[in-house]
C-alpha cells in the first residue's frame, strides 16, 4: 500500500492515540506474532549474538516472547506506541527479565530509516508492512542486513475483511475498508532483491464478534481505522449501522467472522 504524507501522517496519529488500547484489543495480532516468532526462533535461529531490529514495533510485543538477544532496536513512526514499548521494556528489566539486553528505540519511516547498512543480523516486522510500499520497505530491510541475515515479516492480503467489504456495499458504493496487496503483487515484490533462499506461508485467520459494532471498535482500539483512498466519509448513523449489521453474514451461533489473509515470509540474504 502506497501513502501519500498526508494520508501517512493521519494514519500514524490514529495508531498513536490507540497506543493505550491496543494490547487489551489486537487479538489477532498477538496469535499472528506468536507464529511469526516460532519462524524467527526456530527458522531463523535467533540467539544471544543476534541483533535484531522490529520494523513497526508497537508496544514492543515481540519482547515478551524473546529470551536471548545481543541487541534489540524497536522502530515506529507513531510516538505513542514507542512510548508504550519503552515502558513495557523497563517494567520487564526491573522484574529481573532481559537484563542484559541493549534496547533502542527510534521514531522514524520504516521504509527509510537512515540507519547504517549492514547492521542487522535479523529484521522482524508483524502485521505493519500492509501499511507501506512492500517493495520499498524490503529494499530497506536488505540494505539494513548484514550477509547471511534474515527478514521475518507477516502482512495481510487481498481478500482480508472480504466480509465487512461486502457488507458495505449495502449502503453505497464508496470505499469503507482498505485494499490489501494483491498475491501476484506480493510476489513481485519479494523478487526486487537477490534473495538466498525465500520461505512463503498462506494462512487465512478467523476472529470472532458479537456484531459489527464490536468489529469496528477493536479496529478503532489498535488504530487500524484509517481507510486510506476514501472519500469525505460519512458518519456511520444508527441507521446506516443497522443496515450494515443486516448485511453483515452471521454464524450459526450468532456471532460474526472477520477473516485475514495472512502471508508469513522468511527471506535470507546471501552471504
Amino acid at each position: 500500500m502506497q501513502l501519500a504524507q498526508a494520508q501517512k501522517k493521519l494514519v500514524t496519529e490514529h495508531f498513536s492515540k490507540a497506543a493505550m488500547s491496543y494490547d487489551s484489543a489486537a487479538q489477532l495480532q498477538k496469535n499472528v506474532l506468536a507464529h511469526a516468532f516460532n519462524i524467527l526462533n526456530l527458522d531463523a535461529k535467533l540467539t544471544e549474538s543476534s541483533d535484531l531490529i522490529d520494523m513497526g514495533c508497537g508496544t514492543g510485543n515481540l519482547l515478551n516472547h524473546i529470551e536471548q538477544l545481543n541487541s534489540y532496536t524497536g522502530v515506529d513512526l507513531a510516538k505513542g506506541m514507542l512510548d508504550v514499548a519503552q515502558l513495557k521494556f523497563q517494567d520487564r528489566q526491573t522484574n529481573g527479565g532481559l537484563a542484559n539486553l541493549s534496547a533502542y528505540w527510534l521514531q522514524a519511516d520504516v521504509q527509510n530509516t537512515q540507519l547504517i547498512a549492514e547492521s542487522y543480523t535479523h529484521v522482524f516486522s508483524s502485521l505493519v508492512w500492509q501499511w507501506c510500499d512492500l517493495a520499498e520497505v524490503l529494499a530497506e530491510s536488505y540494505r539494513l542486513l548484514k550477509p547471511g541475515g534474515s527478514v521475518v515479516f507477516t502482512t495481510l492480503l487481498d481478500g482480508s475483511l472480504s466480509e465487512l467489504t461486502q457488507a458495505y456495499k449495502a449502503l453505497d458504493d464508496s470505499q469503507h475498508v482498505n485494499k490489501f496487496e494483491p498475491l501476484a503483487q506480493f510476489k513481485q515484490a519479494l523478487n526486487t532483491q537477490t534473495w538466498q533462499s525465500v520461505q512463503t506461508e498462506f494462512k487465512t485467520e478467523h476472529t470472532e464478534y458479537k456484531n459489527v459494532h464490536a468489529l469496528l471498535r477493536e479496529l478503532k482500539s489498535i488504530g487500524a481505522n484509517s481507510v486510506v483512498d476514501q472519500a469525505k466519509p460519512q458518519a456511520l448513523t444508527k441507521a446506516r449501522l443497522k443496515l450494515l449489521e443486516s448485511a453483515y453474514p452471521k454464524k450459526s451461533n450468532g456471532l460474526i467472522s472477520a477473516s485475514w489473509h495472512v502471508a508469513y515470509c522468511h527471506l535470507v540474504k546471501p552471504i
